[in-house]
């Protein structure tokens, strides 16, 4: 299969799933945040909803890259054993020695950083399957710039608790704030100057999928984190984007991963085939939803049991933390979008 196919095959590059993949869903979380907001008492019934059918399927669907596969399975031996071992006992330590309110800020913290480096991920990707360099250094600057100012903005609140838990976060100044939203203002407008000449370019060098997908991460970040007061909510916003699109790409990726002929295992029949065939979607997700909600559930009954023998009030947070802490640490390693060569000069 030629590089040329290969690409062709990507439904990132397909208008469909694009349109579904960064409008729809930004337009989704934006949509049930608002709602939310106005109706404040929607609240429980909404982050129950989203945490059951988004927050855990997303969670769970990282082990389609590493657990389904006995190629994956070797190549990921780490991740599958002591990963998990290293993500609860350095949570744990982090609650023991510093508090829940401190694990909280450092999740509030992590959590964002992750997000903002899943949307460069799925922007590069983007850009790759629509034939251009993956690598767009301005790109970062916005994205992580904006972020940085969306994160500032929230400390600067110094609020109590997030999401129903006391969380503790550092104290920066006014200033600071200020610096990081002009420098997020600076550099949105170096990438709209650049995206507006590569629009007028007779050689049409913007690549507009990706330049979307770029502008709703900011949208997304501006009302999660500064438009939204409360906290919380503010992080459903963004919750809900990130966990769809998660979802979306980890389908997408599997899904083209068994596309390719000359990839090792691709012959040999195994669960993640049946789970990725085209068709079936629903499978994919209704598979991974199962797996999350079997997770969640298991860390919860060994929270009820750790406080009926042990009296460890705070076992579930820390194992739901340490859940998390292992995603992200994988997540960090296994979704990269390969840099095509640059063109050489005309």
């Amino acid at each position: 299969m030629s590089s040329g196919d290969a690409l062709a095959r990507s439904p990132l590059s397909e208008r469909t799933f694009v349109r579904w993949f960064v409008g729809a869903v930004s337009l989704f979380a934006l949509s049930v945040a608002a709602i939310v907001a106005a109706r404040p008492s929607l609240w429980p019934y909404v982050v129950t909803a989203d945490l059951w059918l988004l927050s855990f399927p997303h969670v769970a669907s990282t082990f389609s890259r590493t657990a389904f596969r006995e190629a994956d399975r070797r190549e990921h031996r780490w991740q599958l054993v002591a990963l998990p071992l290293l993500s609860i006992g350095g949570v744990a330590a982090i609650a023991g020695v510093a508090g829940i309110a401190a694990l909280n800020g450092g999740y509030f913290l992590w959590q964002t950083f992750h997000y903002v480096r899943q949307g460069r991920g799925m922007y590069r990707a983007l850009r790759h399957a629509n034939g251009a360099e993956a690598t767009d250094p301005l790109a970062d600057w916005a994205m992580y710039l904006v972020a940085l100012w969306a994160v500032a903005h929230r400390v600067a609140q110094r609020p109590t608790t997030f999401l129903s838990v006391p969380i503790a976060l550092p104290v920066i100044p006014t200033q600071v704030e200020i610096v990081c939203a002009i420098s997020a203002a600076l550099a949105l407008f170096a990438y709209a100057l650049r995206s507006a000449r590569d629009a007028l370019s007779d050689r049409g060098r913007l690549e507009p999928a990706s330049t979307l997908y770029l502008l709703t991460q900011v949208v997304i970040f501006v009302a999660a984190y500064i438009v939204i007061d409360s906290p919380s909510i503010g992080w459903l916003a963004v919750n809900l984007w990130h966990n769809a699109q998660y979802l979306f790409f980890v389908y997408a990726w599997n899904n083209r991963r068994y596309a390719h002929r000359d990839q090792p295992d691709n012959d040999k029949p195994d669960a993640l085939r049946w789970f990725v065939a085209p068709e079936r979607w629903w499978l994919f997700y209704a598979g991974f939803a199962a797996i999350g909600a079997a997770m969640y559930t298991v860390a919860a009954l060994l929270a009820d049991a750790s406080v009926a023998l042990f009296g460890l009030g705070a076992t579930y947070l820390v194992l739901v933390h340490a859940i998390n802490a292992h995603h992200y640490i994988a997540d960090m390693v296994l979704w990269r979008a390969p840099r095509r060569p640059s063109s050489p000069s005309r």
